[in-house]
């Protein structure tokens, strides 16, 4: 974040505010990059950077547009309208958070994010600003850190106790059943592969299970319904 990040992002977003149709405005846009971590990091001069715009990039061959974020050779005097939006950099009021809720059914969602959320912020009134100004920096290299989908496993739990209704106590309780489940099935397909001595009868008696999974997911609404949300989750 550049010196003074805060009364910045503030002061750009009552000026995009006052822009807005509806006077709900967020700001977004796609930072320059940087190199290097910690007190070797070189960033851009926050002084003379130039501030940068969401643009379309074009089609590819998977049918879905990309964005690019541009460089403006001058600096706007006010923040530019956009019709784009970017995970990159989101400044709003929390009131953004209320009306264009992440959606717990896709907590791996990557590529098309930003095109789904400026689509229904769009529905609800919102405008995106791209800030006159740079407010942040990015490390755009993937290489340095993990992927969300590598080490989140926290979006289970939130599904459970605000969607189902599930105690925080009850999510644990179950969360290391199924961890000491799988402990014992590692342990029990050693067995079953030492008993049967055979590679072909292992992946028959594995693909059996897999179908016995199937009613057992049919019914869990059923079970949901008759038992409530931790009868489910332990079913």
């Amino acid at each position: 974040m550049v010196p003074g990040w805060d009364e910045l992002c503030i002061q750009q977003l009552a000026e995009a505010e006052a822009l807005a149709e509806r006077g709900k405005a967020v700001l977004s846009t796609y930072p320059l990059g940087y190199s290097g971590d910690g007190a070797a990091a070189s960033c851009p001069d926050p002084a003379t950077a130039p501030a940068t715009l969401l643009c379309a990039r074009g089609f590819e061959a998977d049918g879905f547009l990309r964005t690019v974020g541009r460089e403006l050779r001058q600096r706007p005097a006010a923040p530019v309208r956009c019709g784009f939006w970017a995970a990159g950099l989101s400044f709003a009021r929390s009131a953004w958070l209320q009306e264009v809720p992440y959606c717990p059914a896709l907590p791996h969602l990557f590529f098309g994010e930003e095109a789904y959320m400026a689509a229904r912020g769009w529905t609800r009134g919102w405008d995106v600003y791209a800030p006159a100004l740079p407010l942040a920096f990015h490390q755009w290299q993937r290489s340095s850190r993990q992927h969300t989908y590598q080490r989140d496993t926290t979006f289970l739990f939130v599904y459970l106790h605000l969607e189902l209704g599930l105690p925080a106590l009850g999510i644990v309780a179950a969360q290391g059943s199924v961890h000491f489940l799988c402990g014992l099935a590692k342990g029990a397909s050693g067995v079953v592969g030492d008993i049967v001595r055979s590679q072909s009868r292992v992946i028959k008696f594995g693909t059996f299970l897999t179908f016995l999974c199937k009613p057992m997911m049919l019914l869990a609404g059923a079970v949901h319904a008759a038992l409530g949300p931790e009868a489910c989750a332990w079913w």
